[in-house]
C-alpha cells in the first residue's frame, strides 16, 4: 500500500484493470537479501516510467509467496 500520487498515476497508465484490481505487466523490481534470507522488495520503474522515488517493503509488509523472488 501507498499513497503516493506518482505511484498510483504510473499505475493506473501502465497496469491493466482488470476485476477490482490492477496487474502490472512491465514493472523492475529489486529484491535485497542478507545472507540469503529476503530483507527487502524495491520498485524501480513501471512500463516506461522510471520512478522519481523510492518505493521499497520490507518482508513484513509483503504478503503472499516470495519464492520466485529467490535468487
Amino acid at each position: 500500500m501507498s499513497e503516493s500520487p506518482e505511484l498510483a498515476e504510473a499505475i493506473k497508465t501502465h497496469a491493466e484493470y482488470f476485476k477490482g484490481s490492477y496487474f502490472i505487466h512491465a514493472a523492475v523490481f529489486q529484491s535485497n537479501y542478507r545472507f540469503e534470507k529476503l530483507q527487502s522488495v524495491e520498485l524501480l520503474k513501471i512500463g516506461s516510467k522510471r520512478l522519481v522515488n523510492d518505493y521499497s517493503w520490507t518482508t513484513d509488509k509483503l504478503q503472499g509467496t516470495t519464492t520466485f523472488l529467490m535468487p
